[in-house]
């Protein structure tokens, strides 16, 4: 872009400034969000792998854990569930509506194998990352217990 008069010269540098600023600030508070939002996944799955141990289960036990994602845009469910059987992962997206005129999808996913704390940290950690690179939010993880442990 030229500017030919020298007076909106004056006036267009210091915008640049304020929109990069701006851009920065914008960028490092998501950052920020993200990264306390992926710390309060950690701790949710810390006090749910305790009750998981109190009721029986250890490494060696088995268990389907459940991610559950939330998308507002068609295209972002679309990215995310590309990504997800680029995985080898299998889904099931359910369409909501909040109100007349909002739609959401709900994507699910299930993941079984055996757990320890660490591996569900890292699982968590992918799915998070999956979820922020497409757009939608990964609302949290869960498993059933199996009756006999």
């Amino acid at each position: 872009m030229v500017l030919k008069n020298p007076f909106l010269i004056l006036f267009y540098k210091p915008l640049i400034f304020v929109h990069v600023y701006c851009e920065y600030q914008q960028i490092f508070f998501h950052m920020e969000t993200n990264k306390e939002r992926l710390e309060a996944h950690f701790k949710r799955n810390e006090f749910m792998w305790n009750l998981w141990v109190k009721n029986g289960v250890t490494a060696d036990t088995e268990l389907t854990v459940n991610f559950q994602f939330y998308a507002s845009n068609k295209k972002n469910m679309e990215n995310l569930t590309l990504k997800l059987e680029n995985d080898g992962l299998k889904y099931n997206v359910r369409q909501t509506k909040t109100m007349l005129f909002l739609k959401g999808w709900e994507i699910d996913t299930q993941v079984k194998q055996k757990w320890t704390l660490g591996l569900l940290q890292a699982k968590t950690n992918r799915m998070f990352l999956m979820a922020v690179q497409v757009g939608v939010s990964l609302d949290g993880c869960g498993a059933l217990l199996p009756k006999q442990l």
